[in-house]
Protein backbone atom coordinates (compact mmCIF):
# COMPACT_ATOMS: atom_id res chain seq x y z
CA UNK A 1 0.00 0.00 0.00
CA UNK A 2 1.23 3.40 -0.82
CA UNK A 3 1.50 6.43 1.33
CA UNK A 4 -1.29 9.06 0.33
CA UNK A 5 0.86 11.92 -1.45
CA UNK A 6 3.78 9.22 -2.09
CA UNK A 7 4.28 7.96 -5.29
CA UNK A 8 4.39 4.63 -6.11
CA UNK A 9 7.72 2.56 -6.67
CA UNK A 10 7.00 0.49 -9.86
CA UNK A 11 9.52 -2.37 -10.64
CA UNK A 12 12.76 -1.71 -12.76
CA UNK A 13 11.99 -2.95 -16.70
CA UNK A 14 13.35 -5.84 -17.79
CA UNK A 15 15.69 -4.07 -20.00
CA UNK A 16 16.82 -2.05 -16.75
CA UNK A 17 17.15 -5.43 -14.83
CA UNK A 18 19.31 -6.88 -17.47
CA UNK A 19 21.72 -4.05 -17.59
CA UNK A 20 22.05 -4.04 -14.28
CA UNK A 21 23.02 -7.60 -13.81
CA UNK A 22 25.67 -7.40 -16.91
CA UNK A 23 26.99 -4.21 -15.46
CA UNK A 24 27.53 -5.81 -11.93
CA UNK A 25 28.95 -9.25 -14.16
CA UNK A 26 31.21 -6.85 -15.64
CA UNK A 27 32.01 -3.65 -13.79
CA UNK A 28 35.05 -2.62 -15.90
CA UNK A 29 34.86 -3.52 -18.80
CA UNK A 30 33.36 -1.16 -21.93
CA UNK A 31 29.33 -1.53 -22.62
CA UNK A 32 27.97 -0.07 -25.35
CA UNK A 33 24.22 0.44 -25.33
CA UNK A 34 22.80 0.39 -29.18
CA UNK A 35 19.58 2.86 -28.54
CA UNK A 36 17.07 4.45 -31.42
CA UNK A 37 18.72 7.76 -30.52
CA UNK A 38 21.16 9.37 -27.92
CA UNK A 39 18.47 10.97 -25.77
CA UNK A 40 16.87 7.33 -25.39
CA UNK A 41 20.03 6.40 -24.68
CA UNK A 42 20.76 8.34 -21.87
CA UNK A 43 17.74 8.59 -20.17
CA UNK A 44 17.93 4.91 -19.79
CA UNK A 45 21.54 5.54 -18.50
CA UNK A 46 19.66 8.03 -16.13
CA UNK A 47 17.39 5.71 -15.28
CA UNK A 48 19.66 2.20 -14.59
CA UNK A 49 21.70 5.09 -12.38
CA UNK A 50 18.98 6.10 -10.26
CA UNK A 51 17.97 1.72 -9.46
CA UNK A 52 21.69 1.91 -8.30
CA UNK A 53 22.78 -0.14 -11.36
CA UNK A 54 26.76 0.53 -12.32
CA UNK A 55 26.87 2.91 -15.04
CA UNK A 56 30.79 3.27 -15.10
CA UNK A 57 32.15 2.11 -19.28
CA UNK A 58 28.55 2.97 -20.15
CA UNK A 59 28.68 4.31 -23.82
CA UNK A 60 25.58 4.90 -25.01
CA UNK A 61 25.72 4.67 -29.32
CA UNK A 62 23.20 5.15 -31.86
CA UNK A 63 23.59 3.48 -35.87
CA UNK A 64 24.85 6.12 -37.00
CA UNK A 65 27.38 6.98 -34.76
CA UNK A 66 28.43 3.62 -34.43
CA UNK A 67 28.87 3.29 -37.74
CA UNK A 68 30.85 6.83 -38.00
CA UNK A 69 32.85 5.32 -35.10
CA UNK A 70 34.11 2.45 -37.53
CA UNK A 71 33.99 4.29 -40.86
CA UNK A 72 34.95 7.70 -39.88
CA UNK A 73 38.26 7.25 -40.60
CA UNK A 74 38.55 5.09 -43.66
CA UNK A 75 36.03 8.40 -44.99
CA UNK A 76 38.26 11.27 -43.72
CA UNK A 77 41.25 9.18 -45.15
CA UNK A 78 39.75 9.24 -48.99
CA UNK A 79 38.94 12.97 -48.53
CA UNK A 80 35.23 12.09 -48.32
CA UNK A 81 32.44 13.65 -45.99
CA UNK A 82 29.79 11.89 -43.92
CA UNK A 83 26.28 13.77 -44.48
CA UNK A 84 24.66 15.17 -42.08
CA UNK A 85 21.07 13.51 -40.71
CA UNK A 86 19.24 16.61 -41.95
CA UNK A 87 21.40 16.42 -45.50
CA UNK A 88 20.73 12.44 -45.89
CA UNK A 89 16.65 12.57 -44.89
CA UNK A 90 16.63 15.91 -47.43
CA UNK A 91 18.06 12.87 -50.19
CA UNK A 92 15.70 10.42 -49.46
Amino acid sequence: MVAPGRPAILPASRLIEELKRLASEHPLDEKVLLAPSLLIGHQIVERLARSGGLVLNLRVETLRTLAHRIAGPSIAREGAKLLSRAQALALI
